[in-house]
């Protein structure tokens, strides 16, 4: 019979989580920590939570510890998931784009935006929909999406866009079918993102919890949803001090529905519920 996890070896995956990745695991965690640490063991043939943890410690490459994130962190995605966020943007963002680059000449009008804890990816295209969907190819550029997560096993799957046809279900047969292949054969069941989408979504790992020094873009519109629902409060507050830094004035947060700013110190100004825009400086 395999043992339980003993306090002090959960203290100390529960701290490494924490100092690793942001997120926080109470004691009402344990038992989910412990299920997804067995399985890891089970495969490297493992038998203590101490041997395994000394592993990750040991391990220069840095590899057992992106496992590990990878495999306790909790990725629940899917398209046009908070649609109000989606309306706003369309309805309320693009006009105000449009109006504070007027001046600007269209051939050189870019548009970034980072999906921060992209999941499998299903709202980075999302994004990418709604703004093809909603803008003139003649008004810009270019529009660069970079999507980001600290789990290389869902940026995998991020990259390669293929989705169960459940998985899609709530994207109109309209959308679908402009920006989707549907498979046959043994892909029958499934649907691939076209080219059109997935040429201006880049996928990379990037851990929250680490230095914005290299990001050297500023961004006109950053979402991270039902990220910070995982943090604490000062962890919280130090990620959204970064976010502000790296957007243009008046650029946007977005963040998830239950992850209200109002028990933190930020800049931001709120729009609407869970949307926030960036004071021009």
């Amino acid at each position: 019979m395999e043992e339980d996890i003993k306090t002090a070896d959960f203290k100390k995956f529960s701290r490494l989580v924490y100092e690793k990745s942001g997120i926080t695991l109470t004691d009402k965690k344990r038992s989910l920590l412990q299920g997804r640490i067995k399985k890891l063991m089970r495969n490297k043939g493992i038998e203590s939570f101490k041997h395994y943890f000394q592993l990750i410690e040991k391990d220069s490459s840095g590899k057992e510890l992106i496992e590990f994130i990878d495999r306790i962190s909790t990725n629940v995605t899917s398209f046009f998931r908070e649609k109000a966020h989606f309306n706003y943007l369309r309805d309320i963002w693009i006009e105000e784009w449009r109006e504070n680059n007027s001046q600007i000449p269209p051939n050189i009008r870019t548009i970034n935006v980072w999906s921060a804890g992209c999941s499998k990816g299903a709202e980075s295209y999302t994004i990418a929909i709604v703004l093809l969907e909603s803008l003139n190819p003649n008004e810009y550029r270019n529009i660069n999406i970079s999507a980001t997560d600290i789990s290389t096993k869902m940026l995998k799957i991020a990259q390669k866009g293929i989705y169960k046809m459940d998985e899609v279900k709530v994207v109109s047969k309209s959308l679908l079918k402009k920006y989707f292949y549907k498979g046959s054969n043994s892909q029958k069941g499934y649907v691939k993102v076209k080219e059109n989408i997935q040429s201006i979504v880049n996928f990379n790992y990037l851990n929250l919890m680490d230095s914005f020094d290299k990001i050297k873009e500023k961004y006109d519109i950053i979402f991270c949803r039902n990220t910070m629902i995982y943090f604490d409060n000062p962890t919280k507050e130090k990620l959204v001090y970064k976010f502000y830094n790296v957007l243009n004035d008046n650029g946007y947060l977005f963040t998830g529905h239950s992850e209200s700013l109002s028990i933190i110190n930020h800049d931001f100004i709120q729009k609407k519920p869970a949307v926030y825009r960036r004071i021009p400086s």
